[in-house]
């Protein structure tokens, strides 16, 4: 089963957005929260190395709170 991990400054929209373009969506959680986006995408790609997640970073203010996310699922939808 595929999983994903990625940032976002908008936890409520990131996983609206995933929920519609992939099936069998599952498991999301807020993996860590981090004050800027270098950390944060530092940590994206440490969990996505450590774990063969799919990174996909979002875009946003530079200096922000930034989540790291994660979830599952069976296929993309495209």
């Amino acid at each position: 089963m595929p999983c994903r991990v990625g940032i976002t400054t908008n936890t409520r929209a990131c996983r609206q957005y995933w929920e519609a373009r992939v099936t069998g969506f599952r498991g999301w959680r807020i993996v860590s929260v981090h004050t800027s986006r270098p950390a944060a995408k530092d940590a994206e790609a440490e969990y996505s190395r450590r774990f063969g997640c799919e990174a996909q970073s979002g875009n946003g203010p530079v200096v922000a709170r930034w989540s790291l996310y994660r979830f599952t699922y069976d296929a993309d939808l495209e």
